[in-house]
């Protein structure tokens, strides 16, 4: 025990909304690290976190299993797609940065949907 690092992950708070299922603010769901200190990568400090809650999220989302079809005998299914079965289909979730940069995850028992919204450069940033 003596050299292990152990990661802590906070848990992230679901706020339901109406027509989306759950969305997730990304300050609450940053990766803590008791590893000893990297370092420094190139990147916005304002972007990590809400990288590290993407990738958590992804991870989370991404933990499947094999789940046989309940209308088809011998047939494995994305339950995602056909939708066929309302309760193992887990709710989806938001993770959104700003208007133009999210990620919407729309996980099931044996598959995942990802939608991924990232800014678009305009004519001026082109120019500059």
């Amino acid at each position: 025990m003596g050299g292990e690092h152990k990661n802590d992950v906070q848990s992230a708070w679901f706020n339901r909304d109406s027509n989306d299922g759950a969305s997730l603010q990304y300050d609450a769901c940053i990766t803590q690290s008791n590893k000893p200190s990297e370092p420094p990568h190139k990147m916005s400090q304002s972007l990590r976190p809400y990288l590290q809650c993407v990738r958590s999220s992804l991870i989370a989302a991404l933990s499947l299993s094999n789940f046989a079809s309940q209308t088809s005998e011998r047939h494995n299914v994305p339950e995602i797609e056909a939708a066929s079965s309302p309760e193992v289909l887990l709710n989806p979730l938001t993770v959104s940065r700003n208007e133009n940069e999210r990620v919407f995850i729309e996980p099931s028992i044996n598959s995942v949907r990802v939608s991924i919204k990232i800014k678009q450069a305009d004519e001026i940033e082109h120019i500059l």
